[in-house]
């Protein structure tokens, strides 16, 4: 299960590492394939930094999820679709 207390999107994390990145709205810059991902972090996402964590223990397969609220060409009609890892 996937929880965040922002329900606008962003990274998941907890003290044991990032999750999942569900991008809405800005979230993405504009990418050349549905496959390549170019995250913009907001400023205020607690979770940004655990995707960059400094150690091994800390690092966690990401799941990709993009919201049908995201500015992308990529982005799904309705809904939220899993990318994958």
């Amino acid at each position: 299960m996937l929880d965040s207390s922002d329900p606008h999107g962003g990274v998941v994390a907890d003290s044991k590492g990032a999750y999942a990145v569900l991008l809405t709205g800005s979230d993405e810059i504009s990418s050349p394939t549905a496959d390549r991902i170019v995250y913009r972090a907001r400023d205020g996402d607690k979770g940004r930094y655990r995707l960059t964590a400094a150690t091994i223990d800390s690092r966690h397969p990401v799941r990709i999820l993009r919201s049908h609220s995201l500015y992308s060409f990529w982005s799904p009609r309705a809904g939220v679709r899993y990318e994958g890892l």
